[in-house]
């Protein structure tokens, strides 16, 4: 058995990606191939955000960084639901709340981009078959062995964020 070496993170995870969704008979675009190595690359190198991700999501509508704020919630909620399952099933938000997130962060791009780019189609696929690309991701995970304990804390902080912040929301919607 070889080593083999990669130049960059994108081939790298392109790699692993393009054989995950064989495995797993997923059939998608080119595109949303490379969206998703992209994501894996980009987040595997940044921290994930201190907001919570429901905030982000109500403080991007009408926004002038609408557009980087929903990629953002999408992105994240697709990574951390992916790769992190295990934690997101032993914090106090479920894993449904995160993947309504990401869906809805991505359909909102798709219908913000639809006719005036490419990338509308990807935010559409990502949207409509979310739950695909979650296992997609549980099995990039499963993969790579990837094993974070130090993330752990993160997550299930992050999780009691969104989870204020989405009673927050809730609470405000009432009162309005």
């Amino acid at each position: 058995m070889g080593v083999t070496i990669y130049a960059t993170l994108d081939g790298f995870f392109h790699e692993v990606v393009a054989e995950t969704l064989v495995e797993q008979r997923v059939c998608t675009s080119e595109s949303t191939t490379y969206y998703l190595v992209d994501l894996l690359a980009e987040l595997s190198v940044s921290p994930l955000p201190e907001e919570p991700l429901s905030l982000k999501l109500a403080r991007a509508s009408g926004s002038l960084e609408e557009s980087t704020l929903l990629k953002e919630v999408g992105d994240t909620s697709l990574y951390v639901t992916g790769l992190f399952t295990e934690t997101i099933e032993k914090g106090i938000v479920s894993r449904d709340f995160y993947e309504t997130l990401g869906e809805a962060a991505y359909s909102r791009l798709a219908s913000s981009f639809r006719g005036r780019t490419a990338l509308a189609d990807v935010y559409e696929e990502l949207s409509l078959r979310f739950k695909d690309f979650v296992h997609v991701m549980e099995n990039v995970r499963k993969r790579l062995c990837i094993e974070a304990p130090a993330a752990t804390e993160r997550l299930l902080l992050l999780s009691k964020q969104d989870q204020r912040a989405s009673q927050i929301v809730e609470d405000e919607k009432k009162s309005a």
